[in-house]
């Protein structure tokens, strides 16, 4: 075990790789032709969206206890399983079709996703914090965050030109860039926490529910703001790529469309420090879910490409609640417990989001494109509208 000097320069060699893991992370060549892909496999859009709930479904079984395990015995040895089982999966993809044969695959997915999720996040605020440098979270919050957009956009224009060649040289680069990140991740340094003596592990988990379902407001209301609003946001992507099928748009472009998007959410990112210091978080919190849901009311009553214009709303929403939401939960966090509140928070995301999903697609395949992003504006800003009331007159906030 490492100590002294040789040990603060592994913590601070953390965050510079946890930044590079988080950008190899994202460096999703596959996602901007998805769609496509999964079409070319034999599924319908609802079917996709369908596929996204059931990966949901695996990660709410899946996250709390990996988000414990992380806790409890290594976050370095969470990232690294999480990410070579990744690997395996996008593998996987090169071989069968058929909506049964993807979510199996898809379970896979949501056990490397579970085991990250969470883990990324605790292992940097722990490195800070270990470091005395724990006020410098959102400035490096965001820049993991800047990093993620940026490797998406470069990685959409990779994948779909790569598309064009074919699908199976999108899957092989996307394997490759999770097997990197593998590598990476071996070289980390865990940084000393306090963990505690457990004498039941079942009886630990139940506490820290507890703790977030009863007795600290602000975690309790922050997750289900968080759950809400981005589950809000996450919907908005996947029906962009619908909107450019609309549209008759070559999918060769498809990766130029999608690093647009993923640029704006970049651009964004950077100013999130400047929101924070020169606005109110309560008023952030609810003109958040209202500018969403205006982006969703504007593409989804034109339908056209000159109407994704308008996900610069979303792509804003995305950036800013993605560091409030991850600062807030982490200031009202013990390390003992970290890992596994924010894998809670990851949990209730996919909870929402598994119920609204498949309305969405049920609305998209059954009406109309047009109907499904109308519906779900209004329906999730409404939904965003308690927990926001509550946190906005919270003392501590």
């Amino acid at each position: 075990m490492l100590t002294g000097l040789a040990l603060e320069k592994g913590l601070l060699a953390n965050i510079w790789k946890l930044k590079v893991l988080r950008a190899l992370r994202f460096l999703l060549f596959v996602l901007p032709v998805l769609i496509p892909f999964f079409q070319d496999r034999g599924l319908s859009v609802g079917e996709i969206v369908y596929l996204q709930a059931i990966f949901g479904i695996w990660v709410v079984v899946l996250e709390v206890p990996t988000g414990y395990i992380s806790d409890r015995y290594s976050r370095k040895l969470s990232l690294q399983l999480g990410f070579l089982v990744t690997c395996v999966t996008y593998l996987m993809y090169l071989f069968g079709g058929g909506f049964g044969y993807f979510v199996f695959v898809y379970f896979l997915m949501g056990m490397g996703t579970s085991l990250v999720s969470g883990s990324n996040d605790a292992l940097l605020y722990d490195s800070l914090l270990s470091l005395g440098k724990s006020h410098e979270y959102v400035k490096h919050k965001s820049h993991v965050s800047g990093v993620s957009s940026l490797a998406e956009s470069v990685a959409g224009i990779v994948g779909g030109f790569l598309a064009v060649l074919g699908f199976q040289y999108v899957i092989v680069a996307q394997a490759c860039a999770v097997f990197v990140g593998f590598v990476l991740s071996l070289t980390l340094v865990e940084p000393p926490i306090h963990k505690g003596d457990v004498v039941s592990h079942w009886n630990e988990i139940k506490k820290v529910f507890k703790q977030v379902v009863y007795e600290n407001k602000i975690l309790r209301w922050t997750i289900l703001y968080a759950s809400f609003l981005s589950a809000m946001t996450f919907g908005s992507v996947w029906f962009f790529q619908p909107v450019l099928i609309e549209n008759d748009v070559n999918i060769g472009l498809f990766g130029i469309a999608w690093a647009l998007m993923n640029l704006s959410v970049g651009f964004c990112v950077y100013f999130v420090p400047w929101f924070q210091k020169n606005f109110k978080l309560r008023s952030l919190l609810f003109v958040m879910p209202i500018v969403c849901a205006i982006s969703y009311l504007l593409v989804g009553w034109w339908l056209s490409l000159w109407s994704l214009i308008f996900y610069i709303g979303v792509s804003w929403v995305r950036a800013l609640s993605n560091v409030l939401m991850s600062c807030i939960l982490n200031e009202n966090i013990t390390s003992q417990n970290r890992a596994t509140v924010l894998s809670i928070n990851s949990m209730m995301f996919r909870i929402v989001y598994g119920i609204m999903g498949p309305m969405m697609g049920f609305l998209a395949d059954l009406i109309s494109l047009q109907t499904a992003f109308l519906a779900t504006g209004l329906i999730f800003m409404i939904l965003c509208l308690l927990p926001m009331n509550k946190l906005r007159y919270l003392h501590a906030i």
